[in-house]
């Protein structure tokens, strides 16, 4: 599967499941890169001039790349269980994992040198969905049941807000103390928070749901991708604090492309773009959406 969607320096950079990366300087164009270090990157993120990337298998490892994704060194020794997630807050850096099935992470204050294990949630039998930053807090959501999303403001403490409406908040993201959350299920459904992710109700509900990127738009909007599959196009979908919900035009989507694998999407050099795979089809090619006026066309 292509990855979660990197912005340094200018570049998007995204990976896939084996040892290739692609990579974008913000005119729609992408390019192939191969790299050294781990057989594949499934997690990654930007602090400083740093990527930090999670290979989803090793345990207690994280990867540091100093130019672009090229090549790789591992950082180890933090803990027995690989990575699932990864979120920056400045200088902060957060690896989050489920050791013994309670949610735990390992939490850097100095861009990723240094680290000291963290307890997010002692739940037992918990998944974590989504790790993120908005506002400068870490937000991490995670199913149990019931769903739940854990923030701190420190990466040490946590807090646990009020179980989401939706059954799995699976990408999560905000503006300020306004927060959206993409829930699973069928039809999905938006889970709102004005309180900065301690309480939360439903809000927009619409099939086909796959990602959602609210943090780098207007307080009020937010943008998720849907699969019309009838059609089999892909449209990016803007909601009124994740309330009423329209489309943007269609673009063709081959019918094994699977919503669920658009994986993130970000805001860069004007651009919205939102990356991910062509679900089963045949080598699972990465896909790649972008609209320049904020998700009305694409």
């Amino acid at each position: 599967l292509a990855t979660y969607l990197a912005t340094l320096s200018q570049r998007g950079i995204a990976f896939s499941d084996s040892a290739m990366g692609m990579e974008s300087r913000g005119d729609g164009s992408w390019t192939a890169f191969s790299f050294t270090g781990p057989a594949k990157i499934v997690r990654v993120a930007a602090v400083g001039t740093t990527l930090l990337g999670l290979d989803g298998s090793t345990a207690g490892v994280l990867w540091k790349s100093t130019n672009y994704g090229r090549s790789w060194t591992a950082q180890g020794g933090l803990g027995a269980v690989a990575f699932q997630q990864i979120a920056v807050c400045g200088a902060g850096v957060l690896l989050v994992q489920t050791p013994g099935g309670s949610l735990g992470a390992y939490y850097s204050s100095d861009s990723g040198v240094t680290f000291s294990p963290v307890t997010v949630n002692a739940t037992s039998a918990l998944t974590v969905l989504d790790a993120t930053c908005i506002n400068n807090v870490f937000y991490v959501s995670h199913s149990g049941p019931p769903t739940n999303v854990s923030r701190s403001t420190n990466g040490s403490s946590w807090v646990l807000g009020s179980p989401a409406p939706s059954s799995a908040v699976a990408v999560l993201s905000g503006t300020g103390s306004n927060l959206f959350g993409q829930g699973s299920g069928s039809p999905l459904v938006f889970s709102k928070s004005t309180d900065g992710g301690l309480s939360y109700s439903a809000g927009d509900s619409v099939a086909n749901f796959s990602a959602m990127s609210a943090a780098t738009m207007s307080g009020t909007t937010a943008v998720s991708v849907v699969k019309d599959v009838s059609l089999n196009t892909c449209n990016f979908r803007r909601s009124t604090f994740g309330v009423s919900g329209s489309n943007s035009n269609g673009i063709s989507c081959p019918s094994c492309t699977f919503s669920t694998n658009i994986k993130r999407m970000v805001l860069a050099n004007g651009a919205l773009i939102a990356v991910g795979t062509m679900g089963s089809c045949g080598s699972n090619p990465p896909f790649v959406m972008r609209s320049t006026d904020a998700g009305m066309t694409v």
